[in-house]
């Protein structure tokens, strides 16, 4: 009777946990579920900057269009010349507006890459 309480207790003990199998299995499909929502995450992250641009283009329009006050041309201080950052204008108020995405550099109408807000008076004119 001895034996056999030993050999149902060994079975007990040996029962307890784990396999090194069923651990590598669960940490690989969480590993799955991570991978999948980081690439969904990436999309939802870039319409969330786009959404912000549309905003800010929106509002420096409307911060342009307060600044006109039934003038014909604007008057844009602290950011001279052709296609230069919208952040540099003092007036209008502009200071506070910079592209989401971080980059540094002016946009021009050859821009293709993402690029920081600027200002260009039509036709090039300085």
């Amino acid at each position: 009777m001895a034996a056999y309480h030993s050999i149902t207790a060994r079975r007990r003990q040996s029962s307890r946990g784990f396999t090194l199998i069923e651990l590598l299995v669960v940490i690989a499909i969480i590993g799955l579920l991570a991978s999948v929502i980081i690439a969904s995450l990436g999309s939802a992250r870039a319409k969330g900057r786009d959404a912000r641009r549309l905003a800010d283009l929106r509002s420096m329009a409307n911060q342009i269009e307060l600044q006109r006050t039934g003038v014909t041309s604007y008057a844009f201080v602290g950011c001279t010349g052709a296609d230069v950052r919208a952040s540099t204008c003092t007036t209008p108020g502009l200071q506070a507006y910079k592209d989401p995405s971080g980059v540094t550099t002016a946009c021009t109408s050859a821009s293709t890459a993402s690029c920081d807000y600027s200002v260009s008076q039509a036709g090039g004119l300085n």
